[in-house]
């Protein structure tokens, strides 16, 4: 009996699901390293608890770590299969290269633009207030019209 108690605890034990054995689990660094660089299509940022899309992957990256794949092989499977999306931050090189640089592009681009506008608006706003100074110098005869109206206005009030 203590054989056939001996087999059958073989069996079961043989039986039972590769996690249960899994050399890496949840709290692995290797785990961690992958799940914090994955997406995850949007539920990343999901509770673990009661997300099942999110369980799904936690569940596909283990069964690879525990297969013997590389967290950076995990990493290419995904991109490979979902594209650049299955990244948190896109990759510093190539088409990921211009996910970094349309930002800076279009805040300048637009800081540019912005400028530009104040500047004409401002320089509109000055033409209109300051008035229009004839620049030649007087002439005698008109200089000594000048005068003469001056005199006259001061000469009203005083």
């Amino acid at each position: 009996m203590s054989r056939k108690a001996i087999v059958l605890l073989a069996i079961f034990l043989a039986a039972l699901p590769g996690a249960v054995w899994a050399a890496y689990t949840e709290n692995s660094p290797e785990f961690r390293e992958v799940t914090s660089q994955l997406d995850m299509d949007g539920h990343s940022d999901h509770e673990l608890s009661t997300c099942k899309v999110r369980k799904a992957y936690n569940s596909e990256v283990l069964e690879m770590l525990n297969k013997g794949q590389e967290p950076k092989e995990i990493i290419k499977y995904y991109t490979d299969e979902l594209g650049p999306a299955a990244l948190k931050v896109p990759e510093k090189s190539g088409s990921g290269l211009i996910a970094w640089i349309i930002p800076i592009v279009g805040v300048t681009a637009g800081g540019a633009i912005a400028g530009m506008a104040i500047k004409r608006v401002t320089a509109r706003k000055n033409q209109k207030d300051s008035p229009k100074v004839n620049k030649m110098p007087l002439t005698g005869g008109e200089y000594a019209s000048l005068e003469e109206m001056l005199d006259n206005e001061r000469k009203k009030y005083f």
